[in-house]
């Protein structure tokens, strides 16, 4: 909702409930038989409120100002049948576990637009306060593994609050041509991890992720812009990386829980990315437009002292100290990326065709924080295509996605991995998983609008 308390300021409020539930049964295996199978179900609640006051006219100073509040809560169940050992389907499961998880946070923000010489130089300032509360409550049943069992409602609460910031200026050396720098600063939230095992673990918690990043770049367009261009370098510093560990797992007498190790997410990293993307676009006639983008990154962690791979002592079974493990790549950071799009329009009868096909490239990138051998996502390209005739209040579409069939893996996962030696590359995991790429797809939309 909006009102227009001046001339030149406006009020704005933004409101939002969501509500969902799931239930999903899966065989987590991968073979014909029964070894390990689950059910997982539960629902999510949220809300969220918005209210904003700006004025963005009638002067050289524009701003905005508000408060954002948020409240979520949701649940997870989880039956897991293991039949190896001792536990039947259709009879009770080997685990029954249960989660609440419950958040709220409220933040406080203003950003504000100083324009000089003309407006051709902008400054640009902006901070935001953000205070979050956690809470975590679960529970595990086990049968016979009794070991597993975690007490009801085992779990801890943590607060963080911090202040981000943006400060930036651009300058409009003509129409055609503008450059501009930012810096400003993120976090990830921290939270409680809700895989853990024993209460002490569950309680801890971690802290937020940070970042920072600075930004250069240059806007252009030429020939009466009907050419774009585009460039945009940056760099983002990582504090308190968020990694997944293995951590000691004991009870209160100190006797080991199942394996003696479970996982945890600590901030245990530090990382840069340093990265440039080039955008490019052509209206080559009144009816064609070519576009293209290119993206180069450079990561790397700058700090990773943990202990990744659950390395043990083999004469007491306690975990090993935190190595030095800062060569490893990170994950989800392919170096090189590409689109080229061609989009065709024409007029016809009384409605629009258009016609766009587009093919994009990914280059090969770890998918796991071990980089561990046979895990990696090898490149791969994608070609769409879709024709679409649109009239009045209708439009039909004929699509094609991937249309070369590339088969290749969306991710993948390897579950207590052991550490590669200088005599064998890849000495087994307890299992790995992946996604496959979803195949050729060709199909047909219709869409009515009233």
């Amino acid at each position: 909702m909006t009102a227009n308390v001046t001339d030149d300021h406006t009020l704005t409020y933004i409101g939002n409930w969501m509500r969902s539930t799931d239930d999903q049964s899966l065989d987590g295996d991968g073979t014909l038989y029964p070894i390990y199978e689950f059910r997982r179900w539960g629902d999510y609640e949220q809300v969220t409120n918005e209210i904003r006051l700006s004025r963005e006219t009638g002067s050289i100073f524009t701003w905005q100002a508000g408060v954002f509040q948020a409240w979520a809560e949701g649940t997870n169940n989880q039956d897991t049948v293991l039949t190896l050992l001792g536990c039947n389907l259709g009879g009770a499961p080997c685990t029954r576990e249960y989660g609440l998880t419950t958040s709220s946070s409220y933040s406080v923000f203003a950003e504000a637009d100083l324009a000089l010489m003309d407006e051709k130089l902008v400054l640009t300032g902006g901070a935001r306060y953000i205070n979050e509360d956690k809470k975590l409550a679960r529970s595990v049943f086990s049968n016979p593994l009794d070991e597993y069992q975690l007490p009801p409602n085992s779990g801890g609460s943590r607060t963080d609050d911090d202040v981000i910031y943006r400060l930036g200026a651009r300058y409009k050396f003509t129409d055609d041509v503008m450059a501009y720098f930012t810096t400003s600063t993120g976090f990830r939230s921290g939270g409680l991890s809700p895989r853990a095992q024993t209460p002490e673990v569950l309680a801890s918690g971690y802290k937020p992720e940070n970042v920072t990043n600075y930004e250069l770049g240059l806007r252009t367009t030429f020939f009466d812009r009907r050419v774009l261009l585009n460039l945009t370098a940056f760099r983002m510093d990582y504090e308190d990386m968020q990694i997944e560990l293995a951590v000691p797992s004991l009870d209160s007498d100190g006797n080991p829980v199942g394996t003696g190790t479970q996982l945890a997410i600590r901030n245990a990293g530090k990382a840069k990315i340093d990265g440039f993307e080039l955008e490019a676009e052509w209206l080559a006639t009144d009816w064609w437009r070519l576009s293209g983008n290119v993206g180069v990154l450079d990561a790397k962690y700058d700090e990773l002292f943990v202990n990744i791979w659950g390395d043990q002592d083999p004469n007491t079974g306690e975990l090993l100290p935190p190595q030095d493990e800062s060569d490893l790549d990170l994950r989800r950071a392919p170096e090189l990326t590409w689109t080229l799009t061609s989009a065709m329009d024409w007029n016809v009868g009384a409605g629009n065709l258009a016609w766009r096909a587009s093919y994009s490239y990914t280059d090969d990138y770890e998918a796991t924080i071990t980089n561990y051998p046979g895990s990696a996502i090898d490149s791969y390209s994608i070609l769409d295509s879709s024709i679409t005739y649109s009239f009045g209040s209708w439009m039909v579409s004929l699509f094609g996605r991937n249309l070369t069939d590339e088969e290749s893996w969306t991710h993948s996962y390897v579950v207590n991995p052991v550490r590669p030696t200088a005599t064998d590359s890849a000495p087994g995991t307890l299992w790995r998983f992946a996604q496959r790429r979803a195949p050729r797809e060709i199909g047909m939309e219709v869409q009515f609008k009233f």
